[in-house]
């Protein structure tokens, strides 16, 4: 490798000795930046330019009849919409059993709430008539002691 005919590193050597020995010069540093921008924009327009060239004409054409019908529909086009319409209406289903669940929860909630109230409503009503029934039997007790009249 060393001696030998192909890539020696002797080659390799003198090259990058070459190199370093360029760009230690201060007039080529000036003009290595415009120089490298002008070969890459003329690099880039050429690449530009010769695309439509490189690529096969029959492969513009098969890639036009993968995506496109026989009757000129575009099978590209419904499959998306079909994949796009099936991740909307999964998204739109866990979002509606989510308020669902909210909404079962709350009335859950709203439930126990309206029974504890429903309680104390009965709670309330017999003391009512307890209470009642306590002045009713006070005033037949005053009545019959005799008390009635002193109050």
């Amino acid at each position: 490798m060393v001696g030998g005919q192909a890539v020696g590193a002797r080659g390799l050597i003198e090259g990058v000795l070459r190199i370093t020995d360029l760009i230690g010069n201060e007039r080529t540093r000036t003009w290595a930046a415009p120089v490298l921008g002008a070969v890459t924009i003329g690099l880039t327009a050429y690449l530009i330019l010769e695309l439509p060239t490189s690529i096969p004409r029959t492969v513009g054409r098969r890639v036009r009849a993968s995506v496109t019908r026989k009757d000129g529909g575009e099978v590209f086009v419904d499959a998306h919409a079909t994949r796009v319409s099936k991740e909307t209406r999964k998204v739109l289903r866990l979002a509606s059993w989510d308020l669902r669940e909210r909404f079962r929860g709350a009335m859950e909630e709203r439930g126990k709430e309206v029974k504890g109230a429903e309680e104390m409503e009965k709670k309330a009503l017999r003391a009512k008539e307890w209470f009642g029934d306590v002045g009713r039997r006070t005033g037949e007790i005053r009545a019959g002691a005799g008390l009635a009249d002193a109050a």
